[in-house]
């Protein structure tokens, strides 16, 4: 069978397109581009080459659309390596997507084509649904609303699972049925925009639902911390009442003005210094201050000198509260867990053009190449108790995942003591 260069072009068009949408939904970062750039030419050349070669030779649509899938899934395996579910949803999603979008763009042809399986015309309906993606990726949040919706537990999934399989029965409905098919696309349109109209009306509330699960689970995190903070008031309230007291008693006590003099200046500093911690409450973000309040007793309760320097107290940044929360106490819980008994660790908060500046500083190992890279893995830890090993190594894999969800950076570095005996580990987050 001679060479048919549209057919090849077909599947050069059918593979970008593919990319395009793994590259909208799928976590891709190559620090190298040289390395990103070639994979993708070689994801193009094998499905191109072997698409084309298998249509050529096989006659079964059947066999044919299985070798498709599994060329799809190379490409998402080879750029992506997520797990089995995500690949096979990925591909779900871009067999539906690319779909849905070359769906119309037939019954649009249709009225000025008899045959709209003409492979000169499916080059032009992959050159527009590559175009139609493009803008897809370049001026819709489409990226943000796929995360959040994979977030949820079950509905999106098992929405989109269905719309796959009707779509691929409709598809191989065409293939065999195509003059039918083609009598009665009107009513295939309308009952396809019906049923996605429908799926969407179903994550919404799907949506609404789990929005207010954050919500409510925001106000019990909020509830519990000012809980603490309020034990935490009242437990002093006694011993402020005995110093006010004692300070009345040092007008008897003392026979002159240069003793009075001295001992209120000692007892005023000494005041001054235990009300140091509540300085934290004049943060406009209060739970963010009765996150930071809270993690100052658990410091003292575990003999841990936990310094807290607060540069602007009028915090500003985009993050919702609920995950600014999440990003700060994963840094403390992290700074903490380092930090032995008797020891000191320091936490700094800064707020400069609309983002919020965290550091944390505590005595670590020095960073080398290999440490600077496992650091933020799933499931690596430096600590060395084994049965602690199997729930830590997550907290700075997660605190990543949120910093970028949010476009924020983070980096680490150290920092030496004057003598340069001690050595400081340093995480900073701007979000």
């Amino acid at each position: 069978m001679p060479f048919n260069p549209i057919l090849f072009i077909n599947y050069i068009e059918e593979s970008i397109a593919s990319l395009i949408v793994y590259f909208i939904l799928g976590d891709i970062k190559y620090a190298d581009k040289r390395r990103l750039y070639s994979k993708i030419i070689i994801c193009v050349l094998i499905y191109s080459v072997l698409g084309y070669s298998s249509e050529m030779a096989i006659n079964s649509y059947a066999l044919l659309k299985i070798v498709q899938m599994v060329l799809e899934i190379f490409l998402i395996i080879y750029l992506l390596h997520p797990n089995i579910s995500t690949t096979l949803l990925l591909y779900a999603i871009n067999f539906s997507l690319v779909y849905l979008i070359q769906e119309p763009l037939a019954f649009v042809f249709h009225f000025f084509v008899n045959d709209i399986s003409d492979y000169g015309l499916g080059l032009l309906g992959n050159l527009l649904t590559i175009i139609i993606l493009y803008a897809v990726k370049k001026y819709t949040p489409i990226r943000k609303y796929y995360k959040l919706l994979m977030s949820q537990k079950t509905a999106f999934k098992i929405i989109i699972i269905n719309l796959f399989l009707i779509l691929q029965v409709i598809d191989y409905y065409y293939k065999i049925k195509t003059n039918i098919y083609q009598m009665n696309m009107m009513f295939i349109i309308i009952s396809l925009f019906i049923m996605v109209i429908l799926n969407f009306l179903i994550i919404y509330e799907e949506q609404k639902v789990y929005l207010k699960e954050k919500e409510l689970n925001l106000i019990k995190m909020n509830s519990s911390l000012m809980e603490n903070m309020i034990t935490e008031i009242r437990r002093n309230q006694h011993q402020y009442d005995d110093r006010i007291n004692a300070l009345i008693s040092l007008a008897s006590v003392c026979k002159d003005y240069d003793s009075l003099k001295n001992e209120l200046l000692k007892s005023s500093n000494i005041i001054i210094n235990n009300n140091a911690d509540y300085d934290v409450l004049k943060l406009n973000l209060k739970l963010v201050a009765a996150l930071i309040f809270s993690k100052m007793n658990q410091a003292k309760a575990a003999n841990i000198l936990l310094a807290v320097e607060i540069k602007k107290y009028n915090l500003s940044t985009h993050v919702p509260e609920n995950d600014l929360i999440d990003i700060l106490g994963i840094m403390i819980n992290n700074m903490l867990e380092a930090t032995p008994a008797n020891s000191s660790c320091t936490l700094t908060i800064d707020s400069i053009e609309d983002k919020i500046i965290i550091k944390t500083k505590n005595e670590g190992p020095k960073l080398n190449a290999e440490l600077q890279k496992n650091l933020f893995t799933k499931g690596y830890t430096t600590k060395d108790d084994e049965k602690e090993n199997l729930k830590n190594g997550y907290g700075l894999y997660n605190l990543r995942k949120l910093v970028l969800e949010h476009k924020g950076s983070f980096f680490t570095m150290n920092e030496y003591s004057a003598d340069r005996l001690k050595t400081y580990i340093v995480f900073i987050v701007e979000v």
